[in-house]
């Protein structure tokens, strides 16, 4: 944040008004009057010609020098333009303030630079006719890059070319600049008005250009952006040496320049009082005229959406008409500084604008609406009019700040309304605020616009103001930006109830400290609509009056705390505090709206029910509330989350509750059910709770009446699960039973590794449930759980999962063995269990690396070839350490590619039968251990004092962090912690050895629990890791074919559907065959004709070299048969691939653009790790997460086209490239267009949206992981 002014120059300026009449001699009859031979003056009658000058070395720049330049009424001056010439500076050194009540013209095009150190006046006759810009200063010089021009001594001019770049204030006061006349210019130019004060009462016109009326504190240098933009400019303080000194004569304030007019017999409407102050005609306000001071009237118009800057310490507008609108836009205006004070230009202390000003930015016919931004550091004063509306047949609303960081006294709503398009925004920027009753500031003056009592710790603002600005359709942003203890924070102490019906609106509160919400946030119905339907009277269909729709946003550095009740009708409400606790003790209610509560580093406590819709149609007559369809609920935690009773049952459908906590969860009943007895019901809500420790629940109901049945998983990493309550008036704890489709129930918890059972019914008081647990299709009862369970149905299955208790370790041996001197084994360090940071040995060709490697090969190839049963012929020999090395040689000489392998594994593992169960348990105490291996070099092994358990609950809430949609919408970013956390512990060791040998393409070889991690996402502070480095998974580099084909030649087979039987449907499908079919010879199977048969009979009939597959796919727990892919009308289990033949030949490339894996789970893993091996694929690349259908359609879409592009073709590289274009948002959904992906394709009617989405949150990219060869 700039701050402007040295108190002292104020105190300087105060001495020098004293007797200021007396101080600047200005003569009784102006003249222009040449200072240099070089410029000649002819004066024939009241006309001036100007001739002559001096040139710049580049010819560019036209110099004069006067004693006197002064223009009485009815006299015009013109100066010569040479055609080379585009800047003509006319400096003023005699000494006498430039009195000017004439025509200044030029017969060219140039611009003119008026510059006259002792003052300059234009008249109320003033005006201009030129082509080119103007600026009249009180400077001392003017800056040409590095070199400065003197405006009262000796210069070389041929230092000099260009435009001037900046504006020298050498004195400690600088003379005043007074405009009461008609300064317009042409379309597309700037006018500029500097001095040390500057009043404006006149008209100054630049359409469709820029406007700049500033006061500048001596001392200082102006400098203007390289664009050549007025409002991109910065102010700096001058060096003690170097620039030119400042004026030997006195310096003409704005009372002397007054009488210097009135001498002249020039009539102003500005009067100076007794005091020193100056008064408007019509105005009863006594301005102070101190340094710095800018008091505008009259007439700032930048017509066509040009730009206005009013800048100074002081600033009061009064009686001011400021107008940036345009046909097509709004333009911009800056009173007092730039958006959050940030930006280059100065701040002013204090900004004024009275009830009679008006500020315009409107959009007048389409287009949006402009930019306003009223500031003051110390007290921002508006009684006036500020609008930025969006244009009359289209455009949305535009941007509006009015910021005091310590005082507000606002007392009227800016308009940024839009009569065909959306609100704009309001944004206000204090350090601290409390929201109040009335008009905020009290302790201002009603005579001095810069008067203030004691500064207080806090703003204020009136409610009214923000619920008129709600009712409106407006966007409203209160942020805090308090730098020191105890600012920051915002206090809502008076009830806001916002009435909004015909529009969208929102309300964000962002804290730098704390939020309070002390009162209730209601959406303006003091009785919410109500229908009547009887036992017999349920109808088909029916209307529910629109409740009001308010997005509100808390979010907040520290504690938020609400107190107050929270009502926001169709609304979303986002509740976040990146490091303190939310406590809410008031209720949350939704129509429909979701809920989303966040505390990255706090606990989340609510002690009242949240509700986002709740509507039962029952043989009794009730009364419906809430719209047809629940909202999503989401809560999320550093620490404990303790909640009340949530509801999200609705009519149509219910609301989905997903609720994460990195200790533990306790939540009363949880309600996402639809609606019982009428055909009107559809999906009830699915419900995740997640947590690191314990999670207690009272009930669960995801029952539907008449159709879908919400999915329930509950998981607990390292604790107990306990269902207290019961559904009444059954003895039910957990339902999921729909009327036509019944929803599958699991539970992970820790009982396994400490031998406690799971108990169902009979009131378990550690783990267990209270009642039973029914899906429609199973149901369990009275029963002890001691090992995993599943039960085996493909819908409405019940699963209790967790780990086996592990087996006794084996006896130690009787005596340690000796260990030999002086031997190191490069895979074990002694002190790395202790030591945080990791221990690198590096040491190739002794039989000990080799060893390790090898069986370190040979463990994982036989884990995936005892799950996947490939029964590998038992010549096939383990990969040796050379031979890999070799290998990557050979790829690095014919692609140009730096590959590296990247083991990451820990010390002991768990031994899994054939289907991957678990047998005995992983250790979790094991160490992270790195195996890097290159081309060329010694392996590099590194041991890290990091566990598995603490890598693996790291990475599985990384998943599950950049997995939930409603994050992505939202742009949420809380996963980078998790992200560069898993950067440090698996890259950032390796790093200098990657950097030193320049890798460029990274293959992961991992254990258990790390295949399922989205890669692509490790974060290094500023960078995802693509943005440095290919990436790639393995099963193991033994399972691994890494010769290269060029494949720019092979033909694709091309499948998929849209419609399933039993998965939601992939709108996007066609779209994505259509378009990656132009880019490959291929065949396309779509809809029915995408079925096992053709698929087989197709590979038999052409060995295509691509496969891709747009199609549902799921990696799931258990063996290979109980993972599918989903093709129109049937399912492949995955232990029916290999029947498809597509490993005779191999496939180079074989594409799921649709599937998921199931989080963490080893046999899952395998399947999705494992996937091109069993397929008879060299390299596949599937998804992790079910992903948006646009989102899958553009990344697939851009994946082909640079696989297609790039040369040598890297099937790495080019999924590197699409997720990278997706993080920069070069591909985005606007409206019914995928954008982005050279033409542009039409979407189905399922994937419109109003407006852009970008897809550029890693849920819409990360998903997608490459398995098998990078090449």
């Amino acid at each position: 944040m700039v701050r402007l002014f040295n108190r002292h120059h104020t105190a300087a300026f105060l001495i020098t008004l004293v007797g200021s009449t007396a101080l600047t001699t200005t003569a009784q009859a102006q003249s222009i009057t040449p200072a240099d031979p070089a410029t000649t003056v002819q004066q024939a009658g009241n006309q001036y010609q100007i001739d002559g000058g001096n040139l710049s070395g580049d010819n560019t720049i036209l110099f004069h020098s006067f004693d006197q330049f002064g223009l009485l009424t009815g006299e015009a001056a013109q100066f010569s333009n040479p055609a080379v010439v585009e800047n003509i500076i006319g400096r003023v050194i005699g000494g006498d303030s430039s009195i000017i009540d004439g025509l200044l013209s030029v017969g060219g095009d140039a611009n003119l630079y008026l510059v006259n150190p002792a003052g300059v006046l234009f008249g109320e006759n003033a005006q201009l006719n030129l082509g080119g810009s103007f600026s009249a200063s009180t400077a001392t010089g003017l800056a040409f890059g590095s070199e400065v021009f003197d405006a009262l001594g000796t210069n070389d001019f041929n230092l000099f070319s260009g435009a001037p770049t900046g504006y020298v204030f050498a004195n400690e006061v600088a003379s005043a600049v007074v405009n009461t006349g008609n300064l317009a210019v042409t379309a597309g130019q700037s006018l500029t008005l500097l001095g040390g004060q500057v009043i404006n009462t006149g008209q100054l016109s630049a359409p469709n250009g820029e406007i700049l009326v500033m006061a500048v504190p001596g001392e200082n240098r102006v400098r203007l952006s390289q664009t050549g933009s007025l409002l991109g400019l910065e102010l700096e303080t001058l060096p003690e040496t170097g620039e030119p000194p400042g004026v030997d004569f006195a310096i003409a304030t704005i009372p002397a320049l007054l009488t210097g007019a009135a001498d002249l017999g020039m009539a102003t409407d500005i009067t100076v009082n007794p005091d020193g102050t100056v008064s408007l005609s019509g105005s009863s306000l006594q301005t102070p005229v101190e340094a710095g001071t800018a008091l505008v009237s009259g007439q700032l118009e930048a017509d066509n959406g040009g730009n206005i800057g009013i800048l100074g310490e002081q600033i009061a507008l009064v009686d001011a008409s400021v107008d940036a609108s345009g046909e097509t836009g709004g333009g911009t205006v800056l009173i007092g500084g730039d958006q959050l004070g940030q930006g280059s230009v100065p701040n002013a202390t204090t900004t004024f604008i009275d009830e009679t000003s008006v500020v315009r930015a409107d959009a007048r016919d389409n287009g949006d609406g402009g930019k306003i931004v009223a500031w003051g550091t110390n007290l921002l004063r508006i009684a006036g009019q500020l609008f930025a509306r969006g244009g009359n047949n289209g455009g949305d609303g535009g941007f509006i700040e009015t910021s005091g960081l310590t005082l507000l006294d606002i007392r009227t709503t800016p308009d940024i309304t839009a009569a065909n398009g959306a609100g704009g925004l309001w944004l206000l920027d204090p350090a601290n605020i409390r929201i109040v009753d009335g008009t905020g500031a009290t302790n201002v003056s009603p005579t001095n616009p810069f008067e203030v009592g004691a500064l207080t710790t806090d703003a204020t603002l009136g409610v009214e103001l923000i619920e008129s600005a709600l009712a409106e359709g407006g966007n409203i942003e209160v942020r805090t930006t308090g730098d020191t203890p105890g600012e920051g924070n915002i206090i809502l102490e008076v009830p806001l109830d916002y009435d909004n019906a015909d529009a969208d609106s929102s309300l964000r509160l962002i804290a730098e400290g704390e939020i309070q919400i002390l009162a209730d946030i209601t959406d303006g119905q003091a009785t919410r609509p109500e229908i009547r339907i009887g036992p017999d009277e349920v109808p088909e269909t029916f209307e529910v009056p629109d409740p009001n729709d308010l997005d509100l946003t808390l979010e907040a550095n520290e504690q938020i705390t609400v107190d107050g009740d929270i009502s926001l009708g169709d609304g979303t409400l986002i509740i976040e505090s990146f490091q303190g606790d939310i406590n809410v003790t008031g209720n949350l209610i939704t129509s429909s709206g979701d809920v989303d509560i966040q505390a990255s580093e706090g606990s989340v406590t609510i002690s009242t029910p949240i509700q986002t819709a709740q509507a039962r149609l029952t043989e009794s007559v009730e009364f419906l509330t809430s719209p047809l369809g629940g909202g999503d609920i989401t809560i999320q935690a550093d620490g404990a989350v303790n909640i009340n009773n949530i509801v999200t049952s609705a009519i149509s459908a219910g609301g989905d509750i997903f609720i994460e906590s990195q200790t533990s969860i306790q939540v009363g009943e949880i309600d996402t059910s639809t609606l019982n007895g009428s055909e009107i019901a559809q999906l009830a809500g699915n419900v995740d709770l997640i947590a690191d420790s314990d999670i207690v629940f009272s009930s669960i109901d995801a029952s539907s009446a008449t159709a879908e049945g919400g999915e329930v998983n509950i998981e607990s990493f390292d604790g107990f699960v306990r269902g207290i309550g019961v559904l009444l008036p059954s003895s039910t704890t957990i339902l999921t039973e729909g009327g036509n489709t019944n929803g599958n129930i699991t539970i992970s918890h820790n009982g396994g590794s400490t031998e406690t059972p799971f108990i169902i019914g009979g009131g378990s008081a550690v783990n267990g449930t209270e009642g039973d647990i029914t899906t429609g299709t199973l149901t369990l009862s009275d029963v002890v759980i001691e090992e995993p369970f599943d039960g085996g149905e493909d819908i409405g299955n019940i699963k209790i999962l967790t780990e086996i208790a592990p087996s006794p370790p084996p006896p130690p041996p009787e005596e340690e063995p000796e260990e030999p001197d002086n031997v190191t084994d490069p895979l074990v360090d002694e002190d790395v269990r202790s030591n945080p940071l990791p221990v690198d040995v590096g040491q190739s060709g002794t039989s000990t690396v080799e060893q390790q490697f090898a069986q370190l090969e040979d463990r994982l190839t036989s884990e995936f070839n005892d799950y996947l049963q490939l029964d590998l012929d038992p010549s096939t020999e383990t990969v040796e350490l050379v031979n890999a090395q070799r290998q990557l040689l050979t790829i690095q000489q014919q692609t140009g590619r730096r590959p590296a392998l990247v083991y990451a594994v820990f010390g002991l593992d768990g031994e899994t039968d054939e289907a991957g169960n678990v047998l005995t348990i992983p250790d979790p105490s094991a160490p992270l251990e790195l195996f890097l291996i290159t081309a060329e070099g010694d392996p590099v092994f590194i041991a890290l004092d990091v566990t598995r358990q603490e890598i693996l609950t790291m990475a599985q809430r990384l998943r599950r962090q950049v997995s939930i949609p409603t994050r992505a919408g939202r742009r949420d970013t809380s996963y980078l912690r998790s992200a560069q956390q898993l950067y440090q512990w698996l890259i950032a060791p390796m790093q200098t050895h990657l950097e030193a040998q320049n890798i460029d393409t990274l293959s992961f070889v991992t254990d258990a629990g790390l295949r399922s991690l989205p890669l692509a996402t490790l974060h290094d502070g500023e960078n995802f890791i693509i943005q440095n480095y290919n990436i790639g998974l393995m099963p193991s580099l033994s399972l691994t074919d890494l010769t290269y084909q060029d494949i720019s030649n092979v033909s694709a087979l091309i499948a998929g559907t849209s419609t399933f039987v039993d998965q939601a449907a992939l709108p996007g499908v066609p779209v994505e065959l259509d378009a990656i079919a132009s880019e490959w010879t291929s065949k396309v199977l779509e809809g029915s004709a995408f079925s096992v048969n053709q698929l087989k009979g197709e590979r038999q009939q052409s060995p295509y070299g691509i496969i891709h597959l747009a199609t549902h796919g799921e990696f799931n727990v258990g063996d290979l048969s109980k993972s599918y892919l989903y093709l129109y009308n049937e399912r492949l289990s995955l232990d029916q691939m290999r029947t498809l033949g597509l490993n005779q030949p191999p496939v180079e490339l074989l594409t799921l653009s649709a599937c998921q894996t199931a989080l963490g789970n080893r046999s899952a893993e395998l399947g999705f790790a494992g996937f091109a091996v069993l397929a008879g694929a060299k390299t596949s690349i599937a998804s992790l997460w079910n992903v948006s259908d646009a989102a899958s359609a553009a990344l697939m879409i851009e994946f082909y086209r640079q696989l297609q592009e790039s040369q040598p073709i890297i099937k790495a590289d080019a999924l590197r490239q699409a997720q990278l274009a997706m993080i920069r948002g070069d591909i985005f959904v606007d409206g019914d267009q995928l954008k982005g992906l050279g033409e542009a394709q039409k979407l189905p009617v399922e994937l419109v949206i109003e407006g852009q989405r970008d897809f550029s949150h890693p849920y819409y990219w990360a998903a997608f992981s490459l398995v098998g060869s990078p090449w």
